[in-house]
């Protein structure tokens, strides 16, 4: 709900506060993705515990949101978020969940045999999805599993405003259950909506005509992190986009643990000296090109607490990047 300047000019607001029914393409794969989801279902979205905008909190308390749709590829045993986001929508006020129990199907019978994180989401997914449990309220968070977008569809009286979504029905393949394929099939399904929201995704570009690429596949060839003695990578550089923040910060971890090996090994020489980060300094300076150090981010993060306290929130974020390198680059 922090999108930058530009986006605030868009009729977000306006179509916030005519929906009743929204969808979200695609299981999103960060937290906020979440929060944005239940600041649609509640319109109490209490200051205290949010960094969302303030211009976003003002349109998220008239909205009219009765229903959103999460729409995944694959299904239960394959979801992107954590357990921590599902409790999240579970314990949501005056909030239901409703799953399709028929896309649950054989799911109880392999949890034993997952990992523990993996099996604990699962376990509540199934018991949130199986189990009968008495009306929440009005509002409604509804996955749908084993659905890809096609196209979205205009409304009838209305040509520039978004109706509904048309989907391609999918199927899964592979022996491995928990990182299976969604294969496309014939069958498709349409649901109604007053508005979309897409995960725009995010595929990694060939920066150095030297580094091997995967152009399939979107990231850098390499093993465990590994892309020739003395070169690494990591994130979603290295894996493609997957998991969630955590997933990416503990793969970051194993390729540090990595390079030190590789330095206490001799893979790496550790004597031979070179410019790196001063010499990335000076070329952006040569180039007029303002860079922000994390002494200069921390400017930013004061002054976006300073203005959250004046609101009785965590922070207001800034939504300029204008304003944030004027400050970055402030003598405070």
């Amino acid at each position: 709900m922090n999108e930058e300047r530009e986006r605030e000019e868009i009729e977000t607001d306006e179509l916030l506060l005519s929906a009743t029914r929204v969808v979200v393409a695609r299981e999103v794969e960060v937290s906020a993705s979440i929060s944005t989801l239940s600041s649609l279902l509640n319109r109490r979205v209490l200051r205290h515990c949010t960094d969302i905008t303030e211009h976003a909190l003002v349109a998220l308390s008239m909205s009219r949101v009765k229903r959103v749709l999460m729409i995944g590829r694959r299904g239960p045993l394959q979801v992107a978020f954590t357990i921590k986001e599902l409790r999240e929508m579970v314990n949501l006020p005056e909030c239901g969940i409703v799953m399709n129990p028929q896309e649950f199907v054989g799911v109880p019978e392999v949890i034993p045999s997952l990992a523990r994180p993996r099996r604990r989401l699962t376990e509540l997914l199934c018991k949130t999805a199986l189990e009968p449990s008495v009306s929440q309220g009005t509002k409604s968070f509804c996955p749908l599993f084993l659905r890809t977008p096609k196209r979205f569809l205009p409304h009838s009286d209305n040509q520039e405003v978004v109706g509904g979504i048309e989907l391609i029905v999918n199927r899964l393949e592979g022996p491995d259950l928990v990182h299976q394929r969604a294969m496309p099939t014939d069958e498709m399904d349409t649901i109604e909506c007053g508005l979309a929201l897409r995960s725009i995704g995010y595929r990694s570009v060939k920066a150095d005509p030297k580094i091997p690429f995967d152009n399939t596949r979107g990231r850098v060839r390499n093993s465990n992190g590994v892309i020739e003695p003395g070169l690494y990578s990591a994130g979603w550089l290295a894996t493609g986009p997957m998991g969630v923040i955590l997933s990416t910060m503990n793969n970051a971890f194993t390729v540090a643990q990595t390079i030190a090996k590789d330095f206490k090994d001799g893979v790496v020489d550790p004597i031979t000296k070179k410019s790196g980060f001063q010499h990335v300094c000076s070329l952006l300076k040569d180039k007029g090109v303002q860079w922000v150090s994390f002494s200069d981010w921390e400017k930013i993060d004061q002054v976006e607490k300073e203005r959250g306290a004046r609101l009785g929130k965590p922070r207001e974020k800034i939504v300029d990047i204008k304003e944030m390198l004027s400050i970055a680059g402030s003598k405070r």
